[in-house]
């Protein structure tokens, strides 16, 4: 694995820092899923800085995209038909995100920490 594509340039101090990705287990959400976010992803300089979370494919372990939105969606070409969750498993994913859609925005633009999302915001479904 080539490290240096875990680090990116900080737009708020022009240095070079590690992702800030984080994951929520299970047991913190009430998914099937570990969901994975990023604190201030609106921070960052990247042609696909749209607002987003990812969930890790239980069975192929990839990183699958999905916007923070009120109606979220696959992203990146992914669709029902090719990941390896079933429908059921993706409405929870998606009722998770309307959910927790404030604090997942809140957390996107660097308002919270991804300690206050976990402590003090998550809703659990």
């Amino acid at each position: 694995m080539d490290i240096s594509k875990l680090f990116e340039k900080d737009t708020y101090n022009g240095k070079e820092r590690i992702a800030d990705m984080s994951n929520i287990r299970q047991i913190r959400t009430g998914l099937d899923v570990i969901i994975w976010v990023e604190t201030n992803g609106a921070g960052r300089e990247a042609k696909h800085n749209l607002e987003r979370i990812k969930f890790e494919d239980v069975n192929t372990k990839n990183l699958i995209p999905i916007s923070i939105s009120k109606q979220p969606e696959l992203l990146g070409g992914y669709n029902e038909n090719n990941i390896n969750i079933n429908a059921k498993q993706l409405q929870a994913i998606k009722k998770w995100i309307k959910e927790n859609y404030d604090a997942l925005m809140d957390l996107w633009k660097g308002v919270i920490t991804t300690d206050d999302f976990i402590v003090d915001r998550i809703k659990k479904i």
